[in-house]
């Protein structure tokens, strides 16, 4: 038998290619699981919740929360005994939107009954709140009511309270609704309309309207207030500045605002400026005045870093 010799060159030549034919695909199959690797993800945003209200540096408003970040509890403040008493218990969905809403009412702080349970209901463009009363501490019910005209937007923000139409009132005719308008997720309108027509009288018209201008700053209260409506309207939706001058109704925006033109039926349209003093180390509010047509009024905000 023959060898069949080969020249060193040719024998290099071999080897490499033989090499090559190797690792070709080792190269291909790494060339082609390599990909960017996605960023790094941000991480967890610190949240910060109010825990009380104080307006002219009355307490106002008490808020407790669970695990969820959600509104519990709202307590009232009693000012005559200066104490913390009646208070309201919320319940939410899976979604996180309210569903239920139970009053309570302590007499002489020691006694505590349910006055009113609020069962709530979502639909496309509706937020309807079927009540029910309750008397004998809560243990008998006394009646019903359906509040079925809040309307909302399809981001679930309150839009309208009332109605436009005209409707009896039994000694005439009225039109009665509050309107929010607004520009992504901040309140750039409001309008508080009252329109009464006694039969053999002249018609009465008390009109609030708020057009309003935003600050980059979050409020902190916009991710509680806008999946519970009804902690919206007992904070301050159902109240205006003019002319109780008590509490202000666009605490439903995202942002904070930073000043407003106000016009009513009696007053002519006033520019009110907002101001602010910041938390050292957060960009929420710790103060916040409204400079009004009589006098200045200030609130006075406890935010806390959640754990």
């Amino acid at each position: 038998m023959r060898l069949l010799l080969l020249h060193p060159i040719k024998i290099l030549l071999y080897c490499t290619a033989l090499l090559l034919f190797i690792i070709a695909p080792a190269c291909q199959c790494k060339k082609d699981n390599s990909v960017t690797p996605p960023p790094r993800p941000e991480p967890p945003k610190d949240i910060y919740l109010v825990t009380s209200i104080r307006v002219n540096n009355v307490p106002k408003d008490s808020l407790v929360y669970n695990d969820h970040h959600q509104v519990t509890e709202r307590w009232d403040y009693n000012t005559s005994y200066r104490i913390w008493q009646n208070y309201v218990a919320y319940q939410y969905n899976q979604e996180g939107y309210v569903s239920m809403a139970r009053y309570y009412t302590e007499n002489d702080n020691t006694i505590k009954s349910l006055s009113q349970k609020d069962s709530v209901a979502w639909t496309t463009d509706r937020f309807i709140v079927y009540t029910t009363f309750y008397r004998e501490l809560g243990n008998e019910i006394s009646g019903y009511d359906t509040l079925g005209y809040l309307h909302i937007n399809n981001q679930k923000l309150l839009t309208l309270e009332g109605t436009k139409d005209t409707f009896l009132t039994g000694v005439g005719v009225a039109v009665l609704f509050k309107q929010y308008q607004y520009n992504g997720k901040d309140v750039t309108q409001f309008l508080d309309w009252n329109w009464y027509h006694v039969y053999n009288g002249q018609p009465i018209l008390l009109m609030n309207k708020f057009d309003l201008a935003y600050l980059p700053f979050e409020n902190p209260l916009f991710p509680q207030v806008s999946k519970n409506p009804l902690l919206f309207r007992a904070i301050g939706g159902d109240k205006f500045p003019y002319p109780s001058n008590e509490y202000y109704p666009y605490l439903l925006s995202e942002h904070l605002a930073g000043a407003f033109t106000y016009e009513a039926d009696d007053i002519p349209s006033k520019i009110c400026p907002v101001t602010y003093k910041m938390y050292d180390t957060t960009h929420y509010p710790q103060t916040q005045s409204i400079a009004g047509i009589n006098k200045t009024i200030d609130y006075t905000y406890k935010v806390i870093k959640a754990e």
